[in-house]
Parts: structure tokens; C-alpha cells; sequence
């Protein structure tokens, strides 16, 4: 999971190297926000995209999980928008 936080932070610095300010970066790739921990383990994310905003919070790294694998009919794609 680490290595695709660290993908996705460097596909985002990337884009915003390249593109001539932060305001047009957002409105075209939208806007991604990263908190960490002392450890260096994600403890939030922020993302906006298409006037949509999602924050996710990671929490009780390293503490026991219990997973149940979801039925088909409750599995789908997720679609972004696009232009």
C-alpha cells in the first residue's frame, strides 16, 4: 500500500511540475491531500475531484482486522468523471 501512496504522490508532483499553476492543476486532475503520522504511515486522505470530495482516515496501524469478502452483487466499478 506504501508504494502505491508513494505512485500516486509522485504522478500528483508530477502533473503539478508541469503545469503552470495550482488553481489549473485542481481544476484538471482535482486535489489530493496527504497527512502523516510519525511513523511515516498515512493517517488521512483528502480528494477532490469533479467538486466531489472524499477524505479517508487510516487508523490502528498494526491492530488485528477481520475482512468479509463482499458477494458479487454488491462489487462494482467505480467511474470517474471525465472532462
Amino acid at each position: 500500500m506504501r508504494n502505491r501512496i508513494a505512485a500516486a504522490h509522485a504522478e500528483f508532483d508530477r502533473v503539478a511540475a508541469s503545469s503552470p499553476s495550482r488553481s489549473q492543476l485542481a481544476a484538471a486532475y482535482g486535489e489530493l491531500a496527504m497527512v502523516y503520522h510519525a511513523q511515516d504511515l498515512p493517517t488521512r486522505m483528502t480528494v477532490t475531484l469533479a467538486g466531489q470530495t472524499v477524505t479517508v482516515v487510516y487508523r490502528d496501524w498494526g491492530a488485528p482486522v477481520d475482512v468479509t469478502v463482499p458477494s458479487a452483487d454488491e462489487v462494482g466499478a467505480l467511474s470517474l468523471p471525465t472532462g
